[in-house]
């Protein structure tokens, strides 16, 4: 039996899965920046632990664990 397909499928599998959750999780803490930010989600960025509003750096929020 040839595992070299089969790990290749997995980690395509698996890593669309994640993929799509990290992108998941993004929409919702961008929603939740928004709220608070006075914004729609589609105008905020994020670099350095910081939802901001695009060009706006100063209107932002510290993203926590």
């Amino acid at each position: 039996m040839d595992l070299g397909a089969f790990a290749s499928r997995q980690t395509f599998v698996t890593g669309n899965a994640v993929k799509r959750a990290a992108e998941d999780v993004r929409r919702q803490l961008f929603e939740l920046a928004a709220e608070k930010l006075e914004a729609n989600p589609t105008d905020l960025e994020s670099r350095e632990g910081v939802v901001f509003v695009k060009g706006v750096p100063e209107k932002g929020i510290t993203i926590s664990i």
